[in-house]
């Protein structure tokens, strides 16, 4: 049974998938996976990659399908901008 926290975590990746389904296919994966890429923590990455290691009931194909193309659930682009903000590309602050 899935805890509180995976629950959360499944309802919020379906809110996403959801979002994307009047799109084609392609760029309803693309765009699940663009999202939680950004703004979701390794954790939580991590924490539903392991419920659906265990079957990932309930989640939608769009959202499974996004999940399946992450080659490293920890690799962060928010978490590698703060840690090196010369490093986040031609548009990025130079604030601070």
């Amino acid at each position: 049974m899935a805890g509180d926290n995976t629950k959360t975590l499944v309802r919020m990746a379906n809110q996403i998938g959801t979002f994307f389904e009047p799109y084609s296919e392609e760029e309803a994966v693309a765009g699940v996976q663009l999202h939680i890429e950004k703004f979701w923590s390794p954790a939580m990455r991590r924490d539903l990659v392991a419920y659906m290691d265990h079957g990932g009931e309930g989640l939608l194909p769009s959202v499974t399908k996004a999940f399946q193309r992450f080659t490293d659930p920890d690799d962060s682009p928010a978490e590698r901008a703060i840690l090196a903000p010369g490093n986040s590309g031609q548009m990025a602050s130079d604030a601070g």
